[in-house]
């Protein structure tokens, strides 16, 4: 697992996040969902509705959309709700990433990628976020969180070191 990064160590400490993200200082949200299999489209159209809203570009989006869906999958299908039921779902907007986090009241196994077969319908969900994101877990009081960091990516076929390309 990786450490969570020292900004977004901030964040879960509860301090004020100050980088300045589309004119205007980060933005985020917490809400409280339901521990149920319909949550994780909730999640990911309040999370869309706020990407749009910040413009942080389609890619990116499609991203953190696709990554929160899976944490709050995970989250329903592999553990148990916080206390007083539900989990929470929060974010941050930032210049160079969003961060995202799930808490639920914890699980028998710590998270984890696994191998699956090709003919399995299950099993994928942290595989994709890997592909996508650092993410990690870290314990809470009564719980598990686990938290995302989708950074924004070079566009296809940009050359980010900037010399020019052999064609």
């Amino acid at each position: 697992m990786i450490s969570p990064p020292a900004a977004f160590a901030g964040v879960l400490a509860g301090q004020t996040p100050t980088e300045w993200v589309a004119g205007r200082w980060d933005v985020g949200n917490t809400v409280r969902l339901p521990h149920d299999a319909a949550s994780a489209a909730a999640a990911r159209r309040q999370v869309s509705a706020e990407m749009t809203a910040q413009q942080v570009g389609d890619r990116l989006a499609d991203d953190v959309a696709l990554v929160i869906s899976e944490l709050v999958a995970n989250s329903v299908r592999h553990a148990s709700p916080m206390k007083g039921g539900g989990l929470e779902v929060s974010w941050e907007v930032r210049r160079d990433a969003v961060e995202l986090r799930v808490t639920d009241g914890g699980g028998a196994a710590v998270p984890q990628p696994r191998q699956v077969g090709p003919d399995e319908v299950s099993g994928r969900g942290l595989t994709i976020v890997s592909k996508l994101a650092d993410w990690g877990v870290q314990a809470t009081p009564g719980g598990t969180t686990v938290w995302a960091v989708v950074r924004v990516r070079a566009p296809e076929g940009a050359n980010p070191g900037g010399t020019a390309r052999a064609g």
